[in-house]
């Protein structure tokens, strides 16, 4: 009995690996599989409060926002969209405070994950090759790739959430290959190095700007640590030779990465470049944020704020209902500085967790998407909250099996 219940705890914990691939109208089923096991599974434990109050802060700061928002009925959708953030701690720290994670198991998940995101990418790469209607707007600067792999049946993706994928996917195979995870027998090599150069093909394509930004800090920071700790020193300066030579050539020949050095896109509202509309967004987001500092607008009025700032900007704007474009910025505006200060606690929190169990993945992990906040609003779609609250607590409880009594 007790070795099924293992098995079946296990098999929740492995079907988000495959998050990438799962038709976006079931993209909860993961969360909602998880939690009915884990009430099967629930252990007569020490409750863990102080992590799971940590961790699941934002989502009763949105409760209590409820009662000072005037749009109660977008506030509640938002809600239903962010009960990952309590689901996920509920399953961890309350129902099964003792879960212990396997490095097996973890390895499994991180393999299992690389061949869902490149699955993901060859159906993506199917698309854009065979494709011939879909066209770049005249005297626009669009992406043809994007729209593409955004409007893929049943499992396409806005691109920045695609790319984030991909970009996870990376960082489990350099920290598989670092850690000899696998035995690297030829055909694990070759599906490990297969799969990377697909990933990086559709990343490129897809050209999201903070995901490639974060990628390339990421591996600046392992090289040079290493240099730093003397280990394959020669190597290591090649390495960021090779990698300095790749970003000049990344900012010269692809269009979205020459755009950020274009400094004329910063100053005035232009529809040709996503800077300036992103200069514009920020602008709207601070001035509403001074508004109301401490408390916000709540979950509901806060995208109507943004609006109402965005109709004195240009239509355009107010036309596509853009939201502010930076996780941080959107918790100062829907919470205030309370909302912005309990995202910043649960962030610090778990990364020093990772870093005092020296958890070099987990603070890659958070590291990566914590530079992606500042470009895109991740959490506000199940396609990025789920996976980015999942890996927070599946990755923090490592090296012993799991163990139900």
């Amino acid at each position: 009995m007790i070795r099924t219940k293992t098995y079946i705890l296990n098999g929740l914990f492995l079907f988000f690996a495959f998050f990438p691939i799962i038709p976006n109208s079931v993209k909860g089923l993961p969360v909602v599989l998880l939690f009915l096991g884990s009430l099967f599974l629930k252990q007569k434990k020490k409750i863990n409060w102080n992590w799971f109050l940590i961790n699941s802060s934002i989502f009763f700061l949105y409760i209590i926002s409820l009662t000072y928002t005037q749009n109660i009925s977008y506030g509640i959708r938002i809600i239903e969209t962010a009960l990952t953030f309590l689901i996920i701690p509920l399953v961890f720290f309350i129902l099964r405070p003792q879960i212990k994670i396997s490095q097996q198991l973890r390895t499994k998940f991180l393999v299992l994950f690389i061949v869902s995101t490149t699955i993901f990418s060859l159906f993506a790469l199917f698309y854009i090759i065979t494709d011939n209607k879909t066209e770049y707007f005249k005297d626009f600067y669009s992406n043809k790739f994007r729209i593409i792999v955004e409007n893929i049946p049943l499992i396409g993706q806005h691109p920045s959430y695609a790319s984030i994928y991909l970009g996870i996917s990376l960082i489990f195979i350099i920290h598989l290959f670092k850690r000899n995870l696998l035995s690297y027998k030829k055909q694990e090599k070759l599906f490990l190095i297969f799969s990377g150069f697909i990933n990086i093909v559709l990343l490129l394509m897809l050209s999201s700007r903070g995901v490639i930004f974060s990628l390339i800090i990421l591996l600046i920071l392992y090289l040079v640590k290493n240099i730093v700790r003397g280990k394959k020193q020669k190597q290591g300066f090649v390495f960021l030779c090779l990698l300095f030579i790749c970003v000049l050539m990344l900012f010269t020949f692809n269009r979205r990465m020459n755009e950020m050095i274009k400094f004329d896109t910063y100053t005035s509202l232009n529809s040709n470049y996503s800077n300036s509309f992103r200069v514009n967004i920020y602008n709207c987001a601070i001035n509403i944020f001074k508004g109301s500092p401490f408390w916000g607008y709540g979950v509901g009025d806060a995208q109507d704020e943004l609006n109402n700032c965005y109709s004195y900007k240009d239509q355009l704007l107010l036309n596509n209902n853009y939201n502010s474009h930076n996780q941080y910025l959107d918790f100062s505006i829907k919470l205030g500085l309370l909302g912005l200060v309990a995202f910043m606690v649960f962030l610090i929190a778990n990364y020093q967790y990772a870093k005092s169990s020296k958890d070099e993945l987990l603070m890659c992990v958070i590291i990566f998407y914590c530079m992606n906040f500042f470009s895109e609003n991740i959490l506000v779609r199940q396609s990025g909250l789920i996976l980015f609250i999942f890996f927070i607590h599946f990755f923090r409880i490592n090296k012993q099996p799991i163990l139900i009594k």
